[in-house]
């Protein structure tokens, strides 16, 4: 091991992906059915923060508890490592450690990119949206989309709203 840059002391917390880390922390291990975090032959991915299969993932925009299950959106660019096609991932956790990667939940199309914003469990359904087929809460997402330049116009932004009647799975 060469000299260290920086003044950060060296980590012991974090492990290889699917091994228990050196203060015994959990061992995770992939869930068989879902795509999830914890690969043992991924040995540089960090075990305790989300990180997406491939590409660039940038900050958390709605993050919510329902039914025992985390959400967590996030700004994406579902087709390279670098800035660009701004989408909005979306991964879910039931205990904050294991996260199952889930579809890009806003895709970024022609007439715009899903820029940051917000979610709220609409629980009294003031929005109006209705509730899901099984009872579920609306959730809104509210969000800034960059509209590109077309037909002449110049590139704008403006504030933008999606809904979910399945607990955030579908747009």
């Amino acid at each position: 091991m060469g000299e260290r840059r920086g003044g950060a002391p060296p980590r012991d917390d974090l492990a290889p992906i699917g091994a228990e880390n050196r203060k015994g922390g959990p061992k995770i291990r992939p869930d068989s059915r879902e795509k999830t975090m914890a690969h043992a032959s991924e040995d540089y991915r960090p075990i305790y923060h989300f990180t997406p299969e491939k590409n660039w993932l940038n900050d958390p925009n709605g993050l919510f508890y329902q039914n025992g299950v985390y959400h967590m959106f996030y700004q994406y660019n579902p087709e390279g490592s670098q800035w660009g096609n701004m989408s909005w991932g979306h991964a879910t956790s039931t205990d904050l450690v294991t996260w199952t990667e889930r579809e890009v939940a806003l895709p970024y199309s022609a007439e715009e990119q899903i820029f940051s914003g917000s979610i709220v469990v609409d629980h009294a359904n003031t929005a109006g949206f209705g509730y899901g087929p099984n009872g579920e809460a609306p959730i809104v997402a509210i969000y800034t989309a960059n509209i590109p330049p077309q037909n002449g116009e110049p590139q704008d932004q403006e504030q933008a709203l999606a809904y979910s009647l399945d607990g955030g799975y579908t747009w």
